[in-house]
């Protein structure tokens, strides 16, 4: 595979996951809470028995965002 490819399957799998992601924390409210209290304790607990499939580096960027609301979270996501 060449190494565009790769890096355009890579981003859409993070695009993915991060709609995952705020999809759950949309439609349930304990996950929403959780992941704007302790993104990082969200994250590795997932939802519904679901993993997010993050890189280390991805989780420790969405882990350090800090907001009170979920738009304010979706608005501080980093371009992975």
């Amino acid at each position: 595979m060449k190494t565009n490819e790769s890096s355009t399957i890579s981003v859409y799998r993070s695009q993915s996951e991060i709609s995952r992601m705020l999809t759950a924390a949309v439609v349930n409210e304990n996950f929403r809470k959780m992941l704007l209290a302790n993104p990082e304790q969200a994250l590795a607990k997932g939802y519904r028995g679901e993993s997010f499939h993050f890189s280390k580096e991805e989780r420790s960027r969405l882990g350090a965002i800090r907001a009170s609301s979920l738009t304010e979270f979706a608005a501080q996501i980093p371009c992975l």
